[in-house]
């Protein structure tokens, strides 16, 4: 899963979640979540039981699905790194709008950028349809005064590869839709 939360997934994460018999643990974003069933069998099984039991969904880890299977697989849980895949606000976006350029600058954030498979665009201030009617230097701030600055130094290949493969959904739904 995404790492979400403060407490990290792994040996401490995993520890917290021990000696607090489950009250605090790390906690995963479901935009991306890679597991094999025969691994991890017991995620529908567990929900359905706490649901028998809880229907009214006021066990903490049942308020969303990322908390319940964070919580349920805490165990083996590990974070998708962010060489990989990474949510959009948390990668490309700041509160503080100028540390965007000076973080692309950096090296090691450009090698981990260019390896980057999947980006979540999560948030109704970042959405496809916004995003390519932006023009170069234009600033998007969402609701959590996160910054964002459309251009090629702030973001790097990655707007041209969002405008690419939006522009190409947004084709085919037109087509399909005439």
């Amino acid at each position: 899963m995404l790492q979400s939360a403060v407490i990290p997934f792994g040996p401490l994460g995993r520890w917290v979640y021990r000696v607090t018999k489950g009250r605090h643990y790390a906690r995963g974003n479901s935009s991306i979540v890679a597991f094999h069933p025969a691994h991890n069998y017991e995620i529908a099984e567990r929900f359905r039981e706490i649901h028998a039991q809880d229907p009214n969904f006021s066990f903490r880890p049942t308020i969303a699905d990322e908390r319940f299977i964070s919580w349920i697989t805490q165990p083996r849980v590990r974070a998708i790194p962010r060489s990989i895949a990474v949510k959009f606000p948390a990668e490309y976006m700041s509160p503080i709008g100028w540390l965007l350029k000076v973080r692309a600058s950096l090296p090691w954030v450009r090698t981990r950028r260019a390896q980057q498979v999947a980006v979540t665009l999560c948030g109704l201030s970042i959405k496809p349809e916004r995003l390519l009617a932006l023009q170069e230097g234009d600033r998007v701030v969402d609701d959590k005064n996160r910054v964002l600055i459309w251009s090629q130094s702030a973001l790097g290949p990655m707007e041209a590869k969002i405008r690419r493969f939006y522009a190409d959904q947004i084709r085919i739904n037109t087509r399909g839709n005439q």
